[in-house]
């Protein structure tokens, strides 16, 4: 049967986690070349007369000069390895996202049943952020080679290579470097988002008389995405150096900190705040629009499967409708 838009649609927990980690997913497929744009600008640590910026390899102790333009990054990146450059990490970022916002999207619902919004969307951060943190660095590690794209790669055979390295050198413990700094990040996102998102809601609603319709969720997001984007770049900072450089991590996450802004000062935090506003923005955005349609066509497909076998669901389906879906936005960043 046809959806006609107003058609109420049920979908159980699985489908909605499903839902989430393929709509993140089809996301980062645009996002991600912004994504290795902001690690390459992040890891940059030095700065030239002509304000360029120069990168110390943590491979190979070559010398690189990087724009304070993401656009000119993007395009060096691209004349360097093509495709296969500015999209370092795919595979990777797929499972992240997976794992990451499965989670918090698949327990967002339940928790926030039980706290604050906003409480839910910081529990859900950490854990997401908790769970994802071995694909998060395999993913850090394999865009940090884009900053050498004329080298052959230290980690041929993917995220896999780049866990079974960690793992032989470091132990399980090696897996969930920084997780803490992810976990911060995570929260600090959260807690920005949710007010953000409804005070612009809000404001343009009353201001405007603007009616709850797609366009100013698409603005509402879009304004508290780049409200989320300086609240969790500093984190974002260290958490790429804690992953990518792995004796910058001696100390912990407030030691690595202080050694940024001791060497580079309080600024160095925002390394690659252009191209993380360019990121967030856009990947927030993408995701809501296409959980949406996600969360439709699972629910629908669950449905019919339900109707067929007469199967009773072990778990609860949430009835949505297109004016009811209501969704953490910075839980899918």
């Amino acid at each position: 049967m046809k959806n006609n838009g107003n058609e109420k649609i049920e979908i159980s927990n699985v489908g909605s986690f499903m839902a989430g980690g393929l709509a993140a997913c089809i996301a980062v497929t645009l996002t991600n070349p912004i994504e290795v744009v902001k690690t390459k600008m992040q890891l940059a640590s030095k700065h030239t007369h002509s304000g360029a910026k120069v990168l110390q390899s943590a491979v190979n102790n070559s010398v690189q000069v990087i724009s304070r333009n993401p656009i000119k990054v993007m395009s060096d990146t691209w004349k360097a390895g093509g495709m296969r450059a500015v999209q370092r990490g795919l595979i990777a970022a797929y499972l992240y996202q997976l794992s990451m916002n499965g989670i918090r999207l698949g327990l967002y619902g339940p928790v926030a049943q039980e706290v604050p919004a906003m409480v839910a969307g910081a529990i859900v951060g950490s854990a997401g952020a908790f769970f994802g943190a071995p694909l998060q660095l395999a993913k850090t590690r394999l865009q940090a080679q884009a900053l050498h794209s004329g080298t052959k790669s230290t980690h041929k055979g993917g995220a896999w290579v780049v866990l079974k390295n960690v793992y032989a050198a470091r132990g399980i413990t090696g897996l969930w470097r920084g997780v803490n700094v992810g976990m911060v990040r995570c929260t600090a996102g959260s807690c920005v988002q949710q007010p953000a998102y409804f005070a612009v809601k809000g404001w343009f609603s009353n201001k405007y008389g603007w009616k709850d319709s797609i366009p100013l969720h698409f603005l509402s997001s879009a304004i508290a995405g780049l409200a989320v984007g300086f609240a969790i770049n500093p984190w974002d900072v260290v958490l790429t150096h804690m992953v990518a450089h792995p004796g910058s991590s001696k100390g912990g996450m407030i030691a690595c900190m202080a050694n940024i802004i001791t060497h580079e000062g309080p600024m160095a935090l925002f390394k690659g705040i252009e191209a993380q506003l360019l990121r967030i923005a856009p990947h927030t955005v993408l995701c809501l629009v296409f959980l949406e349609q996600t969360k439709r066509y699972i629910g629908t497909f669950e449905n019919k499967i339900h109707k067929s076998s007469k199967f009773e669901a072990a778990e609860p389906l949430a009835i949505i409708t297109p004016s009811n879906i209501k969704v953490n936005s910075t839980d899918i960043a």
